[in-house]
């Protein structure tokens, strides 16, 4: 699935979807907005999808033609790759009492048979009544578990024992199919007191767990157990990255539509994203902002290497609402004293007449401030105290754009002074 997080500074709609431009709405007037952006400045945008095999690339339109202009633009991919630890229920394993059991013909076993315990998320266990061997060269002398595994899923678990000191001692375990033969998955050098962290990835399903010794001294193993089961999803994606200048590209002045294509298949390709018209202007009055976070963020894939993205946005920023405090004590005598001052570096935005979802982007940008970076001039800023984002009326009450203002503060600007 394609994610296309709000935080992108372009605004994408699915394909379908009415912009806003040519929205119409009852009782309401119409009036068109046009993103704007200086043409020499770069447009990044990034999207990330969950399917590794995914090819995307931006396609920009005229917007009054409906004529393409020049070759698309193929996104760059990091591939990702998670893995997903999860607990198996029981029934995906057959892991009851029953289903745990050991050959009968293994010297020494007896009447012993797998314990199931609720350590570590479950657990099966055997206690041997004296030190046995296992295995050998004689497969029935073995430990057989009914354990059931899935093709192409990947399990992890512990084998924790005890057995004579090393000595070119091996464990080995299977998994097998009853329609197949033996597939060795792990092969364990050990002795003495062992603890293995073991996974498999089997390629075809599979029904039971084998575990069978060799070259194991006279005091075999005594004691043996499986768990910390747990299976583990991967699941595979990228982070697409795409960058272009206007100019570079003769968009200047241009009525220009951008769209998301998935180009995987190019017989058969598919327009998921576009934009409302944009206009690249170098004469814009608008003001540069850009933003970045630390971590993932409403969709957003980040880290500590990732770029600043950046926005223009119609806004005046220039009044300052410096504020200074003054702490002061009282003496005897009546006499008061100033015995410190604080004071940070405010300015009021203010936002013109926009859509109500550039004001809602907007939003998601300012909250970059709170663990990443937001720059306006130049200079980093952070939402003030108490500072809230107020709408203003608009015009008229059908006026489909209204405007908004938000005091800010320089970051690590305060100044203190204190006796």
């Amino acid at each position: 699935m394609l994610t296309v997080s709000d935080a992108n500074p372009l605004h994408f709609v699915d394909e379908d979807a009415t912009v806003f431009n040519e929205e119409e709405k009852p009782n309401v007037l119409h009036a068109c907005f046009f993103d704007t952006w200086k043409c020499t400045s770069e447009v990044r945008t990034r999207i990330m999808d969950d399917e590794g095999d995914k090819v995307y690339s931006l396609r920009i339109i005229n917007a009054r033609t409906g004529v393409q202009i020049g070759a698309d633009i193929p996104f760059v991919v990091t591939p990702i790759v998670n893995d997903n630890v999860s607990q198996p229920q029981n029934n995906d394993f057959d892991l009851e009492l029953d289903p745990w059991v050991a050959n009968e013909e293994v010297i020494g076993l007896g009447d012993a048979d797998w314990e199931w315990s609720a350590n570590q998320g479950g657990s099966a266990r055997v206690s041997l009544a004296t030190p046995s061997f296992i295995g050998s060269t004689d497969k029935s002398k073995d430990l057989r578990i009914d354990f059931s595994l899935v093709a192409n899923r990947t399990y992890k678990f512990r084998i924790t024992g005890e057995c004579g000191e090393p000595d070119d001692q091996r464990i080995r375990v299977y998994v097998r199919n009853s329609a197949t033969a033996y597939n060795t998955f792990a092969e364990i050098t050990t002795g003495g007191n062992f603890v293995h962290e073991l996974s498999v990835t089997p390629t075809e399903d599979c029904n039971q767990l084998i575990i069978t010794g060799e070259n194991l001294t006279d005091d075999g193993i005594s004691f043996l157990e499986l768990s910390k089961v747990e299976l583990v999803d991967y699941s595979f994606g990228g982070i697409h990255d795409i960058s272009f200048t206007p100019q570079v590209l003769g968009l200047c002045g241009l009525p220009t539509v951008v769209k998301i294509v998935d180009v995987t298949d190019e017989e058969a390709e598919v327009v998921l994203k576009k934009t409302d018209e944009l206009n690249f202007d170098e004469d814009s009055n608008w003001t540069l902002i850009q933003y970045k976070a630390e971590n993932d963020f409403v969709g957003m894939p980040y880290d500590e290497n990732s770029p600043y993205f950046q926005m223009y946005l119609p806004i005046q920023f220039f009044r300052e609402r410096n504020k200074m405090e003054v702490v002061s004590a009282k003496l005897s005598g009546g006499i008061t004293v100033n015995t410190g001052s604080y004071m940070d570096r405010t300015r009021r935005m203010m936002i013109d007449n926009v859509p109500d979802y550039k004001h809602n982007k907007f939003l998601i940008i300012l909250q970059h401030a709170v663990n990443g970076s937001l720059l306006i001039d130049g200079h980093e800023w952070v939402i003030g105290e108490n500072s809230s984002y107020e709408y203003k009326d608009p015009p008229t009450d059908d006026y489909p754009l209204q405007g908004a203002e938000i005091y800010l503060n320089r970051k690590n600007y305060a100044t203190s002074n204190i006796n």
